[in-house]
């Protein structure tokens, strides 16, 4: 019979290996994979993915000590929120008359499957992001966006290899059709793979690649660090008698099979625990679309004062230090409309003194207005999402 020689670690090997081929958004960000996940608090894994840090000077012959910096290695907590899986069974007809090939019939299509679960959480992860560069797509020439986004990334200080231009079906056609465009495809990209499949060449730096999994008129220009997902293999019960989990080049899995007596058949599945989250950056990005690090840190929380609410002007106890672009939270507030705790603002340029800002729900956008005092409240800096640009064609 088939299932005699049908052993769990060689399954389990081919299907991530077929898992591998068949993804492609997953293999576009940053991965970070490991087998038989037995837990953790709050069903959270904290990965790290590279930063940007900010050099310090000083005057020689001054007799100034350095400053010593803590290692800013961007650390990234992601939430283990869903388990993508699938699960089939075989009949003891099928099993030993009908599977000739178990790749071929039976893990193919599961991992085609688990493939897509996987390839749409990513995608929920891209296109839900709140992005600090947004451009519109120019119908006469898309690529001359392209070639816009290509500035922004670079003004941010993103490293120049690993960047993709992620683009929807009609995106795609308009810069097909575009005279700037010639394909050029890169010859490393995995033979008779999805991603190969999906990538229609390279321009201005991007490995272009097109995905169904986001909306047909939009595109994302990232860093493959700008966003990360994290797999984690469950572990495999004590009551399993055929499993295993395996992690590879970023990739994890268990598989389990065992008997289902009452229906005379045996039963597979295949599923892995999976989150994905954005990869923000602690700075912000100046007038001139330059990225710039901020040493002070996310996390420093500055009291309002008493008064906080004059023609909208906000007024901080003491120096804020913030800059126009900047991203800001109001942990608490009390009093007021027009400001919700909690959410993401940003500084703009205009009233902003050592202590008074006025913010906007968009960076460079009009300022939020309240129409009463805000007697107290705290507020404090948020990292930013710099190592993406997002594109919209809205014709």
């Amino acid at each position: 019979m088939a299932s005699n020689f049908i052993k769990a670690t060689q399954v389990v090997r081919a299907g991530l290996g077929l898992l591998e081929r068949e993804l492609v958004l997953p293999r576009l960000v940053w991965r970070d994979a490991g087998g038989d996940f037995a837990g953790a608090a709050g069903d959270t894994v904290s990965i790290r993915v590279p930063a940007y840090m900010a050099a310090r000077t000083r005057a020689l012959r001054g007799g100034t000590p350095i400053t010593v910096d803590e290692l800013n290695e961007t650390k990234v907590d992601l939430t283990l929120d869903t388990d993508v899986y699938k699960a089939i069974g075989v009949s003891d007809e099928e099993m030993t008359l009908d599977i000739v090939n178990f790749g071929e019939q039976v893990l193919n299509p599961m991992m085609s499957a688990v493939a897509r679960g996987i390839e749409d959480n990513v995608a929920t992860t891209i296109s839900g992001a709140t992005y600090a560069t947004t451009l519109e797509v120019d119908n006469t020439d898309p690529t001359d966006t392209i070639i816009d986004a290509r500035a922004a990334l670079n003004k941010a200080n993103v490293p120049a290899n690993g960047r993709t231009l992620l683009i929807g079906a009609d995106l795609e056609a308009k810069i097909l059709k575009a005279p700037a465009f010639t394909a050029s495809v890169s010859g490393d990209a995995v033979a008779s793979s999805a991603l190969r499949d999906a990538t229609i060449g390279r321009l201005y730096g991007f490995e272009v690649v097109t995905s169904n999994a986001i909306d047909p008129d939009e595109g994302y220009a990232f860093h493959m660090s700008a966003f990360a997902l994290a797999m984690r293999a469950p572990i495999v019960p004590d009551g399993a008698a055929w499993g295993t989990t395996q992690s590879f080049n970023g990739l994890a899995m268990r598989l389990l099979r065992d008997y289902d007596f009452l229906n005379v058949r045996d039963r597979v599945l295949a599923d892995v625990f999976i989150g994905s989250d954005i990869v923000p950056d602690t700075g912000i990005v100046d007038s001139e679309g330059r990225f710039q690090p901020d040493p002070l840190g996310a996390g420093t929380t500055i009291t309002l004062a008493l008064s906080a609410a004059l023609d909208d002007i906000i007024d901080t106890a003491a120096a804020h230090g913030f800059v126009a672009g900047q991203a800001v939270v109001f942990p608490t507030l009390t009093g007021g409309t027009g400001l919700t705790a909690g959410t993401t603002y940003y500084v703009i340029a205009a009233n902003l003194a050592a202590t008074t800002f006025q913010v906007s729900t968009t960076p460079n956008g009009s300022a939020a207005l309240f129409s009463a005092d805000i007697t107290a409240g705290t507020v404090r800096r948020t990292a930013t999402l710099t190592r993406a640009v997002k594109l919209v064609d809205n014709a």
